[in-house]
């Protein structure tokens, strides 16, 4: 908005006519998303915490980063100065050469940061004293005076001359104000004579709303509104707005409301729309502008919070230095126990089937990526076939896939899965990373020589069932014993 101040208060047909503030029950309004410090988001370890709750001095610092944000911005948004980007930022984390960029952002940047910096300290104070939802006009006033304590003028136009007036703080404004709007037109604001009327009005609704149960959103839609309406004051009536607003934040959310300049537009669209009687979208705007600060503030808590990124990187340099020798990557380490595995089962095979029948494995690669208690990043896999030609046909076929994760340390990261034969059981092996290398422990080579025995064992007696079978239905089946071990183990 560019300040207008008109001395002429004539209204002509391009001008927008101040209308009086009405009920305010149409402002009790309350969106379907519920709690904007709830509603909308992943949890965090901050998202159930109270306004004032969190680990000291994190929740000061934090809260104290956002009331600098929002006052530093504030005063961009009526262009005292410009906000350069990552200026907010910088100011707000007080970096280093934050006051020169400052000191860049114009001519009176420290003086109105200062002030409304102040300002927004003063509504914090008066939220945590319990009288946030005690709004009154004296209140007002007082932010008034402290967030432009330093500004001793304001620009106006008279019959189209550039003039300056002293600002007088805390006080009600004398003269008429009008500005251009962003479609250049003339908007009215309160006549001076009615601006106590209007803030009792205000002041009036905003009690009526908050004995009704309004959300805090709209109780601070509706003030902010209010005070953006009547304009009671000559200059400085969008800061003590926000800042005003920024009491009920405060109370309820335990942060300051915020709007950023380089996002003005959506911000006044909202304002123009309640003004043509469309208070929800004003109020939706509110219920954004909680939600978003809330998922700041939370993400705030957690730099604080976390493990700095130069402690992980420290840490992880002294695990590194401290391994005497380069780890074996898992699919390295999968590969090597997994050709040790194979062959050992080949070798035994071999020797079980010697002139019985003949074997062979096949080699068949392919990628599969699972989610659960470890990610597979790859699977072996190895089609195994027993076979007896002549003088009786009989196949006994299995499919063996070897994965390896990325996980280690407590996970199983090395698995051999051999797919179910007739007996409908499949035969698994797990072995962890540190039984794998550098090389196979003691267990796992117990593990692995006892479960090479038992698939040995079921594939044999599976081919013996297929032989006896077909020499069933052949009629050329002997008289065989019974073999318990065997049958002890295929059950």
């Amino acid at each position: 908005m560019t300040p207008a101040n008109l001395h002429d208060v004539s209204i002509t047909p391009e001008e927008i006519r101040y209308e009086p503030l009405g009920p305010a029950d149409a402002w009790n309004i309350h969106i379907d998303r519920g709690n904007p410090t709830q509603a909308g988001w992943v949890p965090t370890d901050h998202d159930n915490e109270a306004p004032d709750e969190g680990p000291e001095p994190v929740r000061a610092t934090v809260r104290n980063q956002l009331i600098r944000a929002a006052a530093f911005e504030t005063g961009a948004l009526e262009n005292l100065y410009q906000a350069a980007p990552g200026a907010t930022v910088s100011i707000a984390r007080e970096d280093e050469g934050w006051e020169e960029q400052l000191a860049d952002a114009g001519r009176n940047a420290e003086t109105a940061f200062t002030d409304q910096l102040a300002g927004y300290n003063l509504a914090y104070e008066f939220a945590k004293d319990g009288r946030g939802y005690q709004m009154n006009e004296g209140f007002i006033r007082e932010i008034h005076e402290v967030a432009t304590a330093s500004q001793a003028t304001y620009p106006v136009t008279v019959n189209g001359h550039e003039e300056t007036r002293p600002l007088h703080h805390g006080q009600y404004k004398t003269d008429e104000n009008k500005v251009i709007n962003r479609f250049g037109r003339i908007k009215n604001y309160a006549p001076p004579v009615d601006v106590a009327i209007e803030m009792h009005t205000l002041i009036s609704g905003y009690n009526q709303l908050q004995e009704a149960g309004a959300e805090p959103y709209a109780l601070a839609a509706y003030l902010h509104w209010g005070i953006t309406r009547i304009h009671p004051f000559d200059d400085g009536n969008g800061r003590v707005a926000r800042i005003a607003a920024s009491v009920i934040f405060f109370q309820a959310y335990g942060f300051p409301l915020t709007i950023f300049s380089d996002r003005k537009r959506t911000y006044l669209q909202a304002l123009e729309a309640a003004d043509a009687g469309k208070p929800r979208d004003f109020v939706d705007y509110v219920w954004w502008r909680a939600a978003d600060i809330h998922h700041w503030r939370n993400e705030l808590m957690e730099i604080h919070t976390a493990t700095r990124t130069a402690t992980s990187i420290s840490d992880i340099q002294q695990i590194i230095a401290a391994q005497q020798n380069a780890a074996e990557p898992p699919k390295e380490l999968a590969q090597r126990v997994g050709d040790y595995l194979l062959a050992e089962l080949e070798t035994r095979l071999r020797a079980a089937l010697s002139g019985v029948a003949s074997l062979e494995i096949r080699h068949e690669d392919f990628y599969h990526y699972v989610t659960g208690d470890f990610t597979v990043l790859q699977t072996q896999s190895r089609r195994l076939e027993i076979r007896v030609d002549e003088p009786l046909h009989a196949l006994v076929t299995r499919q063996i896939a070897f994965t390896y994760a990325n996980q280690a340390a407590d996970h199983a990261v090395i698995v051999l899965t051999v797919s179910p034969g007739l007996s409908g059981d499949s035969l698994e092996l797990k072995l962890r990373h540190n039984d794998c290398s550098p090389q196979l422990s003691t267990e796992a080579q117990a593990r692995i020589d006892s479960y090479l025995t038992v698939l040995t064992t079921r594939l044999t007696a599976q081919l013996r069932d297929e032989l006896e079978a077909a020499a069933r239905a052949n009629g050329t089946l002997p008289n065989l014993e019974p073999n318990t071990a065997t049958d002890t183990q295929n059950e």
